[in-house]
């Protein structure tokens, strides 16, 4: 809506003739103006349109007088003057001004509100909050929300992260597949079970010593004892310390094959062997040789002896017919 400007001029002369006719200059001038009031005569100068016109008021008894600007035809508009700017739900006033003659009038104008200018964002539904299309204004920041979509609600995976016994309850976890969100329920404490047993302690047994196996329960913790019965000696072969004589016992062990500890030893009854060990037969054998290399020994040299005997005396017999030996 456009207010037009009343003009200031008329407005002053107006109030400047008021004032002259009830001046009391005035009245002592003449009485006949102020009892009749005044007689004007009206000069009009019309407008053009680079200028303005002019209506003059001339009291012809008087000669009190007062002019009316009439506005040149052809207005020449300054640019447009914000006054309050427009927003997006209200609207604002402008104001510009006239430059075509010498008293300035002015024209003033509402400016429409601007409307939002939105700009779009959406969010995908969720398992516990709707899709939403959510809407922005770039100027002054309104909001406005749309659903585009339902909440699709939890899908939870459980599984047993810790399991109940007869002293602690167990934990049953709870993971949704979607969001992620987790939660916790307690399994609760175990009251008939069947017993689940590993071995907590072991003791293997020995020769001589019987072992045993502790085992536990692995869900109330109960315990039982298993005993190993000691194992019975592996006996390797007999070993001849000494070799027994006719006069002499002999000595022999054996040793444990599980314990090398272990070991038994027992007495060789004097007299000949009746155990042939490879060593007897090697000693047997040494022997042997060396009797039948000193009896061939003894009778090569007893050969060679009758032999010089033999040779001795010949030459004996020969000096003893050349006269030499007698």
């Amino acid at each position: 809506m456009k207010r037009k400007l009343l003009y200031i001029p008329i407005l002053i002369n107006i109030m400047t003739f008021m004032m002259w006719i009830l001046s009391p200059a005035v009245l002592a001038e003449g009485s006949t103006c102020a009892a009749d009031g005044h007689n004007f005569a009206v000069t009009r100068t019309e407008p053009t349109p680079t200028s303005d016109g002019e209506i003059l008021y001339t009291c012809v008894i008087c000669s009190f007088h007062y002019s009316q600007i009439l506005a040149a035809t052809e207005h020449h508009w300054g640019e447009w003057i914000i006054d309050k700017s427009a927003t997006c739900t209200e609207k604002g006033e402008r104001h510009h001004t006239c430059t075509t003659t010498n008293i300035p009038h002015r024209e003033y104008e509402d400016i429409p509100p601007l409307g939002h200018e939105y700009e779009t964002a959406t969010s995908v539904p969720t398992c516990v909050k709707p899709g939403e299309k959510i809407m922005t204004c770039k100027r002054c920041g309104d909001t406005v929300k749309e659903n585009i979509g339902a909440s699709s609600g939890h899908k939870y995976k459980d599984e047993v992260t810790l399991q109940p016994t007869f002293f602690e309850e167990g934990i049953r976890a709870f993971t949704c597949e979607i969001c992620g969100d987790t939660y916790n329920e307690p399994i609760p404490l175990i009251t008939e079970h069947n017993h689940v047993y590993t071995a907590l302690e072991e003791r293997r047994p020995s020769c001589e010593q019987a072992g045993e196996i502790i085992w536990q329960c692995s869900v109330c913790a109960d315990r039982s004892t298993e005993v190993l019965p000691a194992l019975s000696h592996e006996w390797c072969e007999w070993i001849v310390d000494k070799r027994e004589n006719l006069t002499d016992e002999g000595q022999k062990h054996r040793v444990c094959a599980l314990n090398s500890e272990h070991t038994e030893h027992e007495a060789i009854p004097r007299g000949i062997t009746s155990e042939v060990t490879p060593a007897a037969v090697a000693i047997g054998t040494a022997n042997a040789v060396f009797v039948a290399v000193s009896v061939l020994t003894i009778a090569s040299n007893l050969r060679l002896f009758r032999w010089y005997e033999d040779l001795r005396k010949l030459n004996a017999l020969r000096f003893s017919e050349f006269g030499v030996i007698k």
